[in-house]
């Protein structure tokens, strides 16, 4: 099993093809004209920390993980990974940014790794994660991974999320309810 992160792949290009355009229309294209300068150390940058990153291929199988970047590759087997949890990244709605995030520490600099740092984090093969695309890539990638009996944390941040927005849900439709009833009993009385 395959993935790689493609919608915030096509984001980053899409940023570099913009900022491509925008050295293309500045005339002059020299070194002293600042907006080419600019140009290009923003593309650089866009690169480096974004497109790179995304890049990686990871591979799950019944008894390791493998991570692809570029022409390298990194193994690990399971029980090397202290950390892989399910959480999220991103506040959208049907799910956006849920995912399976690995580490393989518990604890970097001090901190202690959650799916936001994962995310956000430059160091290639000993963070990375896995965005679901669909809700069935996300049954099938839970299901396959019950089955090869991996336990998966929750992320504490993500289930209070979670429950707070089940919650919130719960006290909407109560209100949709009792505002029902009561136009139902004024209609009744008139």
């Amino acid at each position: 099993m395959k993935n790689i992160d493609i919608k915030t792949l096509f984001l980053d290009i899409f940023l570099c093809i913009c900022f491509v355009i925008l050295i293309i229309i500045t005339p002059p294209i020299s070194v002293k004209n600042p907006c080419t300068i600019l140009s290009f150390a923003t593309i650089l940058c866009i690169m480096l920390f974004c497109i790179l990153p995304h890049l990686k291929v990871v591979k799950l199988t019944r008894d390791k993980c493998i991570v692809h970047w570029l022409w390298m590759k990194k193994e690990y087997e399971w029980n090397e990974l202290e950390v892989i949890k399910f959480g999220s990244v991103g506040e959208g709605q049907n799910g956006d940014g849920e995912g399976i995030f690995f580490s393989r520490d518990a604890v970097k600099n001090g901190k202690k790794m959650t799916p936001m740092r994962i995310y956000n984090s430059l160091d290639i093969f000993n963070t990375f994660y896995i965005l679901f695309l669909t809700k069935t890539q996300k049954k099938q990638i839970m299901q396959q991974l019950s089955d090869w009996k991996i336990k998966i944390a929750f992320d504490d941040e993500f289930m209070q999320k979670r429950e707070y927005k089940r919650v919130l849900e719960e006290k909407i439709q109560i209100r949709e309810e009792r505002k029902r009833l009561y136009e139902d009993r004024k209609k009744r009385k008139r």
